[in-house]
């Protein structure tokens, strides 16, 4: 005999209905077996997952970790059994927790939580001990790819493993897993370039990572999670959403124009809820973001390897043949000003020949053709373009210079080159900016000058070439600024406000709203749009 939907008895019988679990004493229609709704498997979820006492994933804030005490009797990976692996990278554990979930309760009846310990550390007032303490360092940019954050963010992870910490980089990334598998590097999502701020910013964009970052900080189980400009699309947006820990954000950025919308949108309000801590690199940074953020941040700025740049390292001989050196570093991007340096070199070399200009840094072919073609036509000598050089070797191009020069424009929250010259006591010309009026105290440690005033920048360049006493008294006074921004020095502090942070942290309020689950891809897709919108 067929049913009503002309299947046979055999048929009816091998496929029962049953009730969704949720829907316990209420009237629903009736499904198949394997066609629940999507309702239903969205509900059912952690249960299937073993997740049944995760917690509301609906709540405002994620739960604390003295909170996480309390279920303890929960299964997670036991600390050291995947983290502490020295090849935890080539490890097909790891890999298999973040792209097949249903492994995942087989790892966690095997596995015990240990959670790291916190105390203060004897040696140094304010700083932060652990047995193993799991650190996550989220950037939004591609990484390695060189650039501002992704420095600040590699000498993190180097002094916090010194320290004995367990750090990973969640990062996109423009190369392949297989060769980001030798360091602490997790890719999550490809790289995309888009103008931002006056630069290029090589992003991610992509809204399928969701998934497999919910996955894989559910295998790590993270202590605190460091998220890099938290409100850049979308891997830091994405980790926030699914974060279940401390969550701690470093603004490196004082946007300009159309891009500082993203940090007005009311959509970002929500996600900055989620934040724990706040980490500005510089004075400047802060008040920008303190606008449509208020409340409190902690200045910790970006640091250096002072000893890298010491008396020791050798000059290069090839611009050592006495010609006095200006040097520039970075990319020749419109923010970077370089142009207006390029007006006023030509001046200063229409005076006298015994001037070079040095250009060093991560820019593209194009760019380095387009203003060799510019220096060769308008018939501007002794303007040298290296391109990207090894990190061992821009010591060296700093100590073979006389002055060193940053044309910025706007845009820049602190400078790492500035510090870098410092470090090499070199005297430096600056823009006065918002970001370079943190680092360079004008006439001290070397002069600052209107942005985008070619004329001005060549008075303060021709007033150091000229004065070799000048030089040398600016060059004192920044090697002898330059060991506070070492990277122990700032590592200790992040690690401290880790700290502070968890001791000040108040219960999480609850949050009775359902869109939690789809606001994710909005907020994604508003923030792409932004970037988008000409």
């Amino acid at each position: 005999m067929a049913d009503a939907l002309g299947r046979g008895a055999h048929d009816a019988r091998r496929r029962p209905v049953r009730r969704s679990a949720r829907a316990a004493g209420r009237r629903r229609t009736l499904q198949p077996l394997g066609g629940r709704s999507r309702r239903a498997l969205a509900r059912t979820a952690p249960e299937r997952y073993g997740l049944a006492d995760f917690g509301d994933r609906r709540q405002r804030r994620p739960p604390l970790i003295a909170d996480r005490q309390r279920r303890n009797d929960l299964p997670w990976p036991r600390r050291g059994s995947i983290s502490s692996c020295p090849s935890r990278r080539n490890d097909r554990t790891v890999r298999s927790l973040v792209d097949r979930p249903r492994s995942l309760p087989q790892v966690r009846r095997a596995a015990v939580a240990q959670h790291g310990r916190w105390a203060e550390s004897e040696g140094r007032p304010g700083a932060v001990e652990a047995a193993t303490v799991k650190i996550a360092l989220v950037t939004p940019y591609d990484y390695p790819y060189p650039g501002g954050v992704t420095n600040h963010i590699s000498h993190l992870e180097a002094e916090f493993s010194r320290l004995g910490h367990d750090v990973t980089i969640l990062a996109p990334s423009s190369l392949d897993e297989g060769t980001l598998a030798r360091g602490r590097i997790v890719k999550l999502g490809s790289v995309v370039a888009v103008p931002a701020n006056g630069s290029i910013a090589r992003i991610t964009l992509s809204l399928r990572i969701s998934g497999r970052v919910k996955r894989l900080l559910r295998a790590e189980q993270f202590d605190i999670i460091h998220l890099h400009e938290p409100f850049v699309p979308a891997l830091p947006i994405t980790v926030l959403r699914h974060s279940q820990t401390i969550n701690i954000a470093t603004f490196h950025s004082s946007w300009d124009g159309r891009e500082a919308r993203l940090y007005g949108n009311p959509l970002l309000r929500r996600f900055n809820r989620r934040l724990h801590g706040r980490i500005a690199v510089s004075e400047h940074a802060r008040d920008f973001v303190r606008g449509p953020f208020p409340g409190d941040y902690r200045v910790i700025p970006n640091g250096i390897t002072a000893e890298e740049f010491g008396d020791d390292v050798a000059p290069l001989p090839a611009l050592a043949d006495g010609k006095r050196n200006i040097l520039f570093v970075g990319r020749l991007e419109h923010r970077k000003g370089f142009r207006y340096l390029l007006r006023a070199f030509a001046a200063i070399r229409a005076e006298r020949s015994d001037v070079r200009l040095v250009v060093v840094g991560a820019y593209s072919d194009a760019a380095r053709q387009r203003y060799e073609a510019f220096t060769r036509a308008t018939g501007i000598p002794d303007v040298l373009f290296t391109g990207r050089v090894a990190d061992d070797q821009i010591p060296r191009y700093f100590q073979s210079c006389d002055v060193f020069c940053a044309p910025s424009t706007g845009g820049e929250s602190q400078g790492i080159v500035l510090l870098e010259a410092m470090a090499s006591g070199r005297a430096i010309v600056a823009t006065d900016i918002g970001g370079y009026r943190g680092v360079v105290d004008s006439g001290v440690e070397g002069f600052l000058v209107p942005p985008k005033d070619g004329d001005a920048l060549a008075g303060a360049l021709r007033r150091l070439l000229d004065d070799p006493d000048l030089r040398a008294r600016m060059g004192q006074a920044g090697r002898a600024k330059a060991p506070r921004y070492s990277w122990p020095t700032i590592a200790g502090q992040v690690l401290a406000y880790y700290e502070e942070t968890r001791r000040g942290l108040p219960r999480p309020a609850g949050d009775d709203g359902r869109r939690g689950r789809r606001l994710l891809g909005r907020y994604a897709r508003k923030l792409a749009e932004l970037f988008r919108t000409p």
